[in-house]
C-alpha cells in the first residue's frame, strides 16, 4: 500500500488524503515544490507528495487530511491538549511535534475519548453499527472492538461518513 498503492493514488489512510491536501495547500505546495519534487522532473508524484505531507508538512503543523485538526486538539487548555502533554510527559505543546500528536490522537487520544476531528461523533457511530464492527471484528461484544479499531473501520472498510 505505501509503496504501489500510494503511486496509484490511493490513500494509504484516513488520516492522510492526498487530494484534499494538494487542493487545502496548493500554495504552501507550490512554494516547497522544489524541496518536494526528490527526482527533479518538474512534477511531485504521489509518493513525493506523501513523504511531504508525513514529513515537512506535517512538521508545519498542516493538517494530513480532512479527518485532522491540529489547532482544535492542540488548543491550549483543551482537554485533548493537556492528556497529550500527560501522554509526552511534556510541560508544553512546543515540546510535543505535529508527528507525535497525530501519533497520540490516532491511537491513545481517540481511547481516551479524544477526536481528530469534532465533527465525528465515534460514539454515535459505535451505536449505531454495532452488528457490523462486532461481525468484522469477530468478537462477542461491542466492548471488545478498540475506539482505534471502529476509526478505522469507520473511515476504511466500514460506511464512511461525509465530514
Amino acid at each position: 500500500m505505501v509503496t504501489g498503492g500510494i503511486d496509484a493514488g490511493l490513500n494509504a489512510s484516513p488520516a492522510i488524503d492526498l487530494e484534499w491536501y494538494s487542493t487545502n495547500y496548493a500554495a504552501e505546495l507550490e512554494a516547497d515544490k522544489a524541496i518536494i519534487d526528490i527526482d527533479g522532473n518538474g512534477e511531485v508524484d504521489n509518493a513525493e507528495l506523501y513523504d511531504y505531507v508525513t514529513g515537512v508538512g506535517l512538521e508545519k503543523g498542516l493538517n494530513p487530511s480532512a479527518l485532522i485538526d491540529f489547532e482544535a486538539f492542540r488548543a491550549e487548555g483543551s482537554a485533548s491538549a493537556q492528556d497529550l502533554l500527560t501522554y509526552y510527559d511534556a510541560t508544553s505543546l512546543e515540546e510535543v511535534s505535529y508527528t507525535e500528536t497525530l501519533e497520540y490522537m490516532l491511537s491513545a487520544g481517540l481511547e481516551a475519548g479524544h477526536l481528530p476531528y469534532d465533527k465525528v461523533d465515534l460514539e454515535a457511530y459505535i451505536a449505531a453499527n454495532t452488528d457490523k464492527l462486532i461481525q468484522y471484528y469477530g468478537v462477542a461484544a461491542i466492548d471488545q472492538v478498540s475506539k482505534v479499531d471502529a476509526f478505522n473501520y469507520m473511515f476504511g472498510s466500514g460506511l464512511e461518513m461525509a465530514i
